[in-house]
């Protein structure tokens, strides 16, 4: 009988620390993090997860306990590359019908990092059939180098040894790996993203006097508290990068750039059409963050080239275009970040220089 209470004990024990927030593996992590796009806050829910714990109950009985079931985890909001986490929810079924769920007492939480360290401290309550629910003292550090946000296809690591004691009985985890199951979605599919790619076209005459077709970049900050700024890559066709500048997004700033004049009034061959790069990082550094929009508007008629404001002059048509997110499966903010080119100055209109 007491053999059989202890491995009773040990399965639980065991689960408790499995469930732990983990999403680990004792495998190097399958993702690795470099240049995390942090998105606003939100819950992520993981209808399957998977762990597996090591157990050290003494005298060589050691016992290696799988669960699974599902998780939510809530995020908060970016913070200079920082995003805090709390586990809402954990329900884990294992064997012998033991069930792990979160202790509603001691929150469980924990911390994203920009260079993708993530982490949490986790406590759980085990349900035993026929003993009744337990809970851990000790917080289990679950920790991993994640890829993307939500973590899926993740794994966290137990950060160490932890001691466990129940009644009059002992025991050590040694090793917990928990496995975030699924396959990361591309985050340009989702509605935000540190980056986004717009086209431009900037049509003059034959005399080179009129601007026939000129476009405009509208941005707008949707964020209420985080100040952003619009680091802007101008690309010709010949995918030559001739320029960039800079516009600051304090929030829920709107500015609006004339692309045309931008790139005419800093002396730079203006060509008829092009690619236009946006990155967004915070004020001060250089961490991606989203929480931006942008638009371009072609005006299309006859305006002066030394006019700045499009309505000034002949407009026959106008015709606006979302850009298009671009996730971090396609290119890293940090690599348009570093492209070397031309400093200019944006010439805004519409009254939204800042």
């Amino acid at each position: 009988m007491r053999g059989m209470k202890q491995m009773w004990w040990l399965i639980v024990l065991v689960t408790a620390f499995i469930l732990g927030p983990g999403f680990a593996d004792a495998d190097p992590p399958i993702v690795v993090g470099t240049g995390l796009f942090l998105p606003p806050a939100g819950d992520d829910l993981f209808p399957s997860t998977s762990a597996n714990v090591e157990v050290d109950f003494g005298n060589n009985n050691v016992v290696m306990l799988p669960c699974s079931g599902p998780m939510m985890v809530r995020r908060g909001e970016p913070n200079l590359g920082t995003i805090d986490t709390e586990m809402l929810q954990l329900d884990l079924s294992c064997a012998n019908g033991i069930m792990v769920r979160l202790n509603p007492t001691r929150p469980t939480v924990g911390q994203t990092q920009q260079n993708g360290d993530s982490f949490f401290d986790v406590f759980v309550e085990v349900a035993i059939p026929g003993m009744g629910t337990l809970a851990n003292q000790n917080a289990l550090r679950m920790q991993s180098k994640i890829g993307h946000i939500p973590p899926l296809g993740s794994e966290f690591f137990s950060a160490g040894p932890v001691p466990i004691s129940v009644q009059d009985t002992t025991a050590i985890i040694r090793n917990v790996r928990h496995r975030v199951n699924g396959v990361p979605k591309p985050e340009s599919s989702g509605e935000f993203s540190p980056v986004f790619s717009c086209f431009y076209e900037c049509k003059l005459d034959k005399r080179q006097a009129n601007w026939l077709e000129m476009t405009s970049l509208m941005l707008v900050n949707q964020s209420a508290k985080m100040p952003l700024v619009a680091n802007i890559l101008f690309v010709n066709g010949n995918e030559q990068v001739i320029a960039r500048t800079a516009t600051a997004l304090s929030p829920l700033d709107l500015d609006e750039i004339n692309v045309c004049a931008t790139l005419d009034k800093a002396n730079i061959t203006v060509p008829p059409a092009g690619l236009i790069e946006v990155v967004l990082t915070v004020p001060g550094t250089v961490l991606p963050q989203g929480g931006a929009y942008g638009w371009v508007k072609n005006v299309v008629g006859k305006i002066p080239r030394a006019v700045i404001e499009p309505f000034e002059g002949k407009v026959e048509g106008i015709g606006k275009t979302q850009c298009r997110l671009v996730g971090p499966n396609v290119v890293r903010p940090f690599d348009l970040l570093v492209i070397e080119a031309p400093s200019v100055q944006p010439v805004y209109i519409e009254r939204t220089g800042d």
